[in-house]
């Protein structure tokens, strides 16, 4: 995952303490409580993470040296939903999505929102079997229980495949088929296309129908999931991508997988 993720707090640089070092933090009496709170519940592996981002920030608008200087950070154990995303989220009040529906208007979540509606989800996941290294199918449009899942997902150490709300009912069962997937998250505008006889888990976002969990009932779940040890090398996303061809609708998109 990127380590700018949250980069529109460019204003508020969290304060890490590395033996003697400090880095420096926004004066604003906000941003200092955000930076004393990541501090006091960072790991080792997210003071790194942080001391990484800090760095590509400050140095944003320097090309050479941030080229020149910057070192990724040595990361073995580390999970970046439960390492980093959870820790910038205590008690972040700040808008992390916003979207705009047509038929719910517009919807915004905090930092803290998406924190804890995705642990509920991880929960969810685990409680119905999800295990580390299992994939699954996101055939989702732009909602928030999309990005909840992703979230989710990296938490319990899952896989996710992303797959276009566009896509054929072939061009589904192929990416279920090779990526090897045991559950499968989409809505009603695609739930047709989804092979039946594909045995799959199934869950359904903003509707209810037979043989499908509904994605709502998530929501109603502890915050409470167990907690997976995952390495920085670990598997996170399965991507299905055409190579630029001609004639490339006739060929077999290749599987990409990024850790």
């Amino acid at each position: 995952m990127s380590l700018l993720a949250g980069q529109s707090d460019v204003h508020a640089t969290e304060v890490v303490g590395l033996g003697h070092r400090r880095l420096p933090c926004d004066i604003r009496p906000r941003a200092a409580v955000a930076c004393r709170k990541t501090r006091r519940n960072a790991t080792a592996a997210t003071k790194k993470f942080i001391a990484a981002r800090h760095f590509l920030l400050s140095n944003r608008n320097d090309y050479e040296k941030a080229y020149r200087e910057f070192r990724w950070p040595d990361l073995s154990d580390f999970n970046w939903a439960h390492d980093w995303f959870d820790v910038y989220a205590q008690d972040n009040h700040k808008t992390a999505l916003w979207l705009r529906t047509e038929d719910k208007g517009e919807l915004k979540f905090s930092y803290r929102d998406l924190a804890e509606r995705s642990n509920r989800v991880a929960h969810f996941l685990q409680h119905y079997g999800v295990e580390s290294g299992d994939r699954i199918v996101l055939c989702l449009p732009n909602v928030s229980a999309m990005w909840e899942l992703i979230l989710a997902a990296i938490k319990v150490g899952a896989v996710v495949v992303p797959t276009t709300t566009l896509a054929t009912e072939s061009e589904i069962r192929d990416r279920l088929e090779r990526s090897g997937a045991r559950m499968v998250v989409t809505d009603e505008s695609a739930m047709e296309r989804i092979p039946l006889e594909t045995e799959l888990k199934r869950i359904l976002v903003g509707g209810h129908c037979d043989g499908w969990m509904p994605y709502e009932a998530a929501m109603e779940e502890s915050q409470t999931y167990r907690v997976v040890a995952t390495q920085a090398s670990d598997p996170f996303l399965l991507y299905f991508t055409v190579p630029r061809q001609r004639k490339w609708d006739r060929l077999r998109p290749q599987v990409k997988l990024h850790i």
